[in-house]
């Protein structure tokens, strides 16, 4: 389960529960059976098909979710320290999961490799948040 489906899944049991007031006040209205609960799950889709769709398509879930992959022992690739080095492997429109050769950065090399991707997001209309 990826970070981005950690999100999504509380949200979307949130949803889950909203739908049980509206098949509770549908079936008070029209009465107990299967007519009823037809009806009652003719209006949830109606209304929940929105919801839904804004949890499993859409990106902006995504854009709070970063992976790094840390290493407590390394070398950076920008300055030569060594120590504890790290590396962005997936954002919004940035994806390093399969980079056959990954670069690692310390702390100070990586806030301003990250700084780049962001403002290289921001120009093609893709930011990250800050």
């Amino acid at each position: 389960m990826t970070r981005t489906d950690l999100l999504r899944y509380p949200l979307y049991l949130l949803r889950w529960q909203l739908s049980s007031p509206l098949l509770a006040v549908v079936t008070l209205w029209l009465g107990s059976g299967w007519g009823p609960a037809v009806v009652a799950n003719l209006i949830g889709g109606l209304l929940f098909f929105w919801v839904d769709r804004f949890l499993f398509k859409s990106r902006h879930l995504e854009r709070i979710v970063e992976e790094w992959e840390v290493l407590p022992d390394g070398e950076c690739y920008d300055c030569g320290q060594t120590g504890r080095v790290r590396r962005l492997v997936f954002t919004l429109d940035y994806d390093r999961r399969l980079d056959e050769r990954p670069q690692y950065r310390c702390p100070a090399c990586s806030e301003r490799k990250l700084q780049q991707v962001r403002d290289l997001l921001h120009r093609k209309g893709t930011a990250l948040p800050s």
